[in-house]
């Protein structure tokens, strides 16, 4: 079914249009919280929000935006909430507290499409850099470059996913990359 119909149908409460309308975003979201927590469980609960939100929210849709902006919104809201509850919550509990310690972080499932176990191993290693190197920007930087450069998305579109100015979303991913240019400027002559 059309997205457009689909909306019609999710604004008088059609459970099953909303369900419809989701799966189409629903590992896109996932990935988007995943970008910004690095953890799986987290992203799938950042994720589940985002949707539980949506569904309250959608009568309220006024599609001056594709929905796909409007619901990158939310994730982004989500995501960027409960990073602030938990900088508040580690503020007031411990100033030494410690992550959970298991070593487990979210693994992304790859196809190898490569023979060579040493290649394999490099780029697994390349990408854990690259993870990380993007965990380490600040909140708004990793948000905007994300979305530009793993969710495809354009300038227009993550202003309206941030609710920020056409501007400051290009300030903000040309900071992003030269600061993911410094983070990775070790690994160069690997690449």
């Amino acid at each position: 079914m059309e997205e457009q119909a689909l909306l019609d149908k999710c604004a008088k409460g059609d459970v099953h249009a909303f369900e419809e309308l989701i799966a189409q975003y629903q590992q896109a979201i996932i990935n988007h919280a995943y970008s910004m927590f690095l953890n799986r469980e987290d992203a799938l609960d950042m994720a589940q929000e985002t949707f539980i939100k949506a569904f309250h929210a959608i009568s309220g849709f006024n599609r001056q935006s594709s929905f796909k902006t409007w619901l990158f919104r939310i994730a982004t809201n989500v995501c960027l909430d409960e990073l602030r509850r938990r900088k508040r919550r580690a503020a007031t509990v411990s100033l030494t507290a410690e992550e959970d310690g298991d070593g487990n972080g979210a693994q992304i499932d790859v196809a190898d499409r490569s023979a060579d176990p040493e290649e394999a191993a490099q780029q697994a290693f390349f990408r854990r850099a690259i993870e990380t190197a993007i965990g380490e920007l600040d909140t708004e930087y990793r948000t905007a470059i994300v979305l530009r450069e793993i969710e495809g998305m354009d300038y227009n579109e993550i202003a309206k996913a941030t609710g920020c100015s056409l501007g400051t979303v290009k300030s903000r991913i040309s900071r992003a990359r030269a600061q993911l240019r410094e983070k990775l400027a070790k690994y160069r002559e690997l690449f």
